[in-house]
């Protein structure tokens, strides 16, 4: 499953890269206070990419105050949710990370 590239006009750094921020998100977390906000869109597909996954689960593992905003109505709610192998993200390096990390939890 794929998903469309990012079309902002912004720099795109590959993990490693000194000005990349993706590949510090779990030192990103570990400095905030109080605890994650999840914000979910009213189709779920927030929780189809693998970086709200891996944020979750960073909180989850910090022992995190995590807390979910819904929307008061959701389109087509899904049965089921994709699993973490399912999930998307723009760069394929970043999923084959994420995925190593989530394993490794």
């Amino acid at each position: 499953m794929g998903c469309n590239p990012c079309t902002c006009t912004a720099t795109k750094y590959q993990s490693g890269h000194p000005e990349c921020q993706m590949d510090k998100l779990d030192l990103v977390i570990e400095q905030i206070p109080g605890g994650l906000m999840a914000i979910l869109d009213p189709e779920l597909s927030t929780l189809k990419r693998c970086w709200c996954i891996s944020e979750i689960g960073k909180g989850l593992e910090m022992n995190f105050k995590i807390s979910y905003h819904v929307p008061s109505k959701l389109e087509n709610p899904p049965c089921q949710f994709p699993s973490d192998v399912d999930c998307e993200t723009t760069l394929p390096a970043d999923k084959k990370r994420l995925l190593e990390q989530i394993k490794a939890r």
